[in-house]
């Protein structure tokens, strides 16, 4: 019963399979081996009772009419079976999968929205900032493009010509 020693050792139980249960179990599990099933923690006691591992006893009794492998007095869950035919007797040492149900606690992350306002808000100053920032470096490629375009134009200039004309000269340093 090494599922049984599971639910002791790792705090893990084997299912109770209601209908609920049983159909969403039928629905994502696959038959992996022509001759065995889940075990689903159901057994069967000396007074050939069926008991569930918390003792209780099995009220719903889906036992298929087509048994898999030789009679024992625990119970598989057989998938690919009509969901109330589903169950089979079998020799408790046969090294099944089993199913287990745990708890899953789910915490709720709270959020404080006037924080989350607040990052917003700073978000969108960041992005102004940096939006005029944007516009500022564009326009001093564009002062710093029309400069080139002059120093290329006074590099061309004849300025001997242009002094002749006006009779007057001046001298122009460009480093």
């Amino acid at each position: 019963m090494f599922a049984q020693n599971l639910y002791v050792d790792v705090d893990m139980f084997l299912i109770f399979l209601r209908v609920d249960f049983q159909k969403f179990i039928s629905n994502h599990t696959k038959f992996y081996d022509d001759k065995n099933g889940y075990w689903i923690g159901l057994h069967q006691s000396a007074e050939k009772n069926w008991l569930w591992i918390d003792g209780s006893n099995d009220t719903l009794r889906y036992w298929t009419t087509e048994p898999l492998s030789e009679s024992g007095p625990c119970a598989v869950m057989i998938p690919d079976r009509n969901v109330t035919a589903s169950w089979d007797k079998a020799n408790c040492s046969i090294m099944n999968k089993f199913i287990c149900e745990v708890t899953v606690t789910v915490r709720e992350q709270k959020v404080n929205l006037s924080e989350l306002t607040a990052q917003n808000e700073q978000l969108i100053s960041q992005k102004t900032i940096l939006e005029k920032e944007a516009d500022e470096l564009r326009r001093e490629r564009a002062t710093l493009e029309r400069m080139m375009n002059f120093i290329i134009k006074l590099e061309n200039f004849p300025v001997e010509e242009f002094c002749r004309q006006r009779g007057e000269c001046f001298t122009i340093w460009l480093v």
